[in-house]
């Protein structure tokens, strides 16, 4: 549970308006990895990795991209350095708890963890995020800095692959300790700095745009409309100004795109393949081949039941009051009678034996378990 945090008053005065700093959100919290794991994972090539170095000379910030070799970290500078992990979850099921305890935020909107390690004075410069966020301070302690005001196009550094805030005034300061969160509505700007050694772990929400939005629903249905259907306009009369591009047709056209975006079902199954399915990959996904009396033996041997990192679920209620179960970007067929132990595995990453024992008797949510399991959609933790 997140201490000192009332969900309800969070969600009217605070999500999406203003800020807000959560002290003792984990009281005594003890980071699960530390500096030298971070830096091994960023020498690995299935981890995004990062370095942001703070220069003197111009320009002042440089990025550098991992994979790193490890002889990276013996030459970087004492301070004015931080390196940035991204999706700690899919590697450390530690992390993976951690993101569940924002489940009071949909589920679809969870995007990643991000570990941000900074040596004494080191950030990633003043910046906004386009995306809502929370900010853990997982170790040592870190200043910030926020304004509210909007941020102009022309405040924000050229010629660098960063969006960083060229002239930045604080109105607000914070130092936290290890513990200590911070959430930030998108686009306020912020500035954070390490006093010593220290890391911070950002929990972020996905915020599609209406380009992504857009893009993906006219990709996914363009090749349903028959070339046959053709603008047509029986009605017309004769037109003085033969030029001009009537009020009437633009109507027209008008009511053509609104007519492809207005089945609410194609909507529901695209949204559901879309939400699921990204940035997710299952080549790495280990399938299995247990029976159903397999299955429910290893159930009743380990006593519990994860959903990994990696696999986004969600469901949909249709208009028939039927679920609709949609995982990594698939829509999934579904016997009678599991719509209540869908809802749990979308609802809940880990279960126990007791969780799960009243949905055991029915056939058919024994299969639905025992086939995602199979298909490596539920694992038991100590594989």
């Amino acid at each position: 549970m997140i201490h000192n945090l009332n969900i309800k008053d969070f969600l009217q005065n605070y999500w999406q308006k203003k800020p807000l700093l959560i002290r003792s959100a984990f009281p005594d919290y003890i980071s699960p990895i530390s500096a030298e794991e971070l830096a091994g994972l960023a020498c690995e090539d299935f981890i995004e990795s990062r370095i942001i170095l703070e220069q003197k000379s111009t320009p002042k910030w440089e990025l550098e991209n991992g994979p790193f070799p490890e002889s990276r970290f013996t030459s970087l500078p004492k301070s004015h350095w931080t390196l940035l992990i991204q999706g700690l979850n899919k590697v450390f099921p530690e992390f993976d708890d951690l993101l569940h305890e924002f489940n009071f935020i949909p589920s679809w909107r969870v995007d990643d963890l991000m570990a941000s390690y900074a040596a004494p004075d080191g950030s990633v410069g003043p910046h906004i995020d386009q995306y809502d966020v929370f900010l853990l301070q997982a170790k040592g302690r870190r200043k910030w800095m926020i304004n509210e005001t909007p941020v102009r196009e022309d405040n924000f550094e050229e010629n660098i692959p960063l969006k960083i805030i060229k002239e930045f005034k604080s109105e607000t300061e914070w130092v936290l300790e290890a513990g200590d969160m911070l959430y930030l509505p998108a686009n306020v700007a912020h500035y954070g700095i390490g006093m010593e050694d220290c890391m911070t772990f950002s929990i972020g929400f996905r915020a599609p745009s209406y380009a992504e939005l857009l893009s993906s629903y006219v990709d996914e249905h363009i090749t349903d409309l028959n070339d046959n259907l053709r603008y047509r306009d029986p009605d017309l009369l004769p037109e003085q100004n033969n030029g001009e591009v009537t009020s009437d047709v633009i109507n027209k056209i008008q009511e053509l795109l609104i007519s492809q975006f207005s089945d609410k079902s194609k909507i529901k199954d695209w949204f559901g393949r879309f939400i699921t399915e990204y940035l997710n990959d299952d080549e790495n996904m280990v399938e299995n081949t247990l029976s159903t009396s397999e299955f429910l033996s290893a159930l009743k041997e380990t006593g519990l039941l994860r959903r990994p990192s990696t696999v986004r679920a969600n469901y949909l209620v249709n208009q028939n009051n039927k679920i609709s179960l949609f995982i990594n970007g698939v829509k999934q067929e579904l016997k009678p009678d599991t719509d209540e132990i869908v809802k749990l595995f979308c609802n809940q990453h880990l279960n126990t034996y007791a969780d799960l024992k009243s949905y055991l008797d029915n056939k058919n949510t024994v299969d639905f378990l025992c086939n995602i399991y199979n298909q490596g959609y539920l694992e038991f933790p100590d594989e």
